[in-house]
């Protein structure tokens, strides 16, 4: 169940290889890194580091159920 959201928080396919996941991290982090909205309002600010947090953690437990796999 858990594996869906990730990747979807990703954006990758269930099935995507470890360059499309870093790929897609990256892009994702590059959307909602929360230095890109420092001078933003505190609401956007919030949601940024929200997001980056759900991507940060999507994106590792990919790669520990990848290595445990």
């Amino acid at each position: 169940a858990g594996g869906h959201r990730d990747v979807v928080n990703l954006g990758v396919a269930e099935q995507a290889n470890q360059d499309e996941i870093e790929q897609a991290y990256r892009r994702r982090m590059s959307e909602y890194h929360p230095d890109k909205v420092a001078s933003a309002a505190p609401e956007l600010k919030a949601l940024a580091e929200q997001r980056a947090s759900e991507i940060n953690a999507a994106y590792e437990l990919i790669q520990k159920r990848r290595k445990n796999a």
